[in-house]
């Protein structure tokens, strides 16, 4: 844990062992992973330290690298034989690097920057290269403090790039062999993902409007149909007016979007840009009633509950209301 390549070494040769686990489950490989002390690293490995080293909450030695940003570690270990596919954490290598490169904005302690030859773009393309699949699932969801609306089980590392309005990673997924049409266990896809559904604000979950408008667009070149729904009656029109992303609005309803699709709360995209109570604080996009309006939007197809109704809102009700 001090990133002493010369001690490692010394010890390495006067017969340490390798395997020895620290209070936290570390092994030697899994710190120098972790640190990204390629000197020790390769000594390790050369020794006979194994590549495939885990955490106790099953964090692979190349998970925990990629996590860090240390991806020329993480290419060290795929050299040395690493599974690219390790996931007893509930997700891959693959998922980790899309998040590692478009985190969560605002975090604090922020996420870490690499700082080698590589970018995620590269440890992506080295993961298939060495095997791994780009359509396996996530099977757990990560306590990593960030805040998601998504339910991510089920979701593919191109549908979490998706999600972080990352084209570059979408594109490169794409040429890599991955399916741009598997939703999650839930029924979203990575086009509603891209839109909008799940996201928490914009400005805290990663890409702006015009990149989650490529996002977008890219996803329905693909084969993403704009009028899937998910398990909560969600569709990407709904994702796009809580994003708040007008030209997503419209983007989708030029591609056929039902203006009228109404989830499992009562709510079309037209309730929702009227203002609701989502995901924690009230929020309402007047630009985006006029837009929906001005394309034919039902004006009472939807329903709004009390909750989701403004102050203002609630007074003109209650005077409106038969007195006793």
């Amino acid at each position: 844990s001090e990133n002493n390549a010369a001690a490692v070494s010394v010890l390495v040769s006067n017969g340490a062992n390798l395997h020895a686990v620290s209070e936290g489950g570390f092994t030697p490989v899994l710190f120098a992973s972790r640190e990204g002390n390629l000197v020790a690293l390769d000594t390790l490995l050369e020794a006979g330290g194994n590549p495939d080293d885990v955490l106790p909450n099953g964090t692979s030695a190349l998970g925990l690298a990629i996590y860090n940003a240390q991806y020329e570690a993480a290419a060290r270990l795929l050299e040395a034989g690493a599974n690219p596919d390790a996931s007893a954490q509930g997700w891959t290598a693959l998922h980790q690097v899309v998040w590692t490169r478009r985190p969560n904005l605002g975090r604090n302690p922020p996420f870490p920057i690499p700082l080698g030859r590589l970018d995620g773009l590269d440890m992506a393309r080295r993961l298939v290269e060495h095997g791994a699949d780009p359509n396996l699932a996530q099977a757990k969801e990560p306590r990593d403090g960030n805040r998601n609306m998504l339910d991510r089980l089920g979701a593919t590392p191109f549908l979490l790039a998706a999600k972080a309005a990352d084209v570059p990673m979408m594109r490169l997924l794409a040429e890599l062999g991955a399916d741009p049409t598997i939703a999650t266990a839930n029924g979203a896809t990575a086009l509603m993902a891209a839109a909008g559904v799940g996201i928490w604000k914009i400005g805290e979950n990663p890409g702006t409007n015009e990149e989650a408008l490529a996002a977008v667009t890219l996803a329905w070149e693909l084969g993403n149909d704009v009028n899937v729904a998910d398990g909560n009656g969600d569709t990407a029109l709904h994702g796009a007016v809580h994003r708040g992303a007008d030209a997503i609005v419209q983007f989708l309803y030029d591609k056929g979007a039902n203006l009228d699709a109404v989830n499992e709360t009562g709510w079309t995209a037209l309730s929702i840009a009227q203002g609701v109570f989502y995901p924690n604080t009230f929020n309402r996009h007047p630009d985006i009633v006029e837009l929906l309006e001005s394309l034919g939007a039902d004006q009472i197809a939807g329903t709004r509950r009390e909750m989701d109704l403004a102050p203002w809102e609630r007074e003109a009700l209650a005077a409106n209301a038969p007195q006793p």
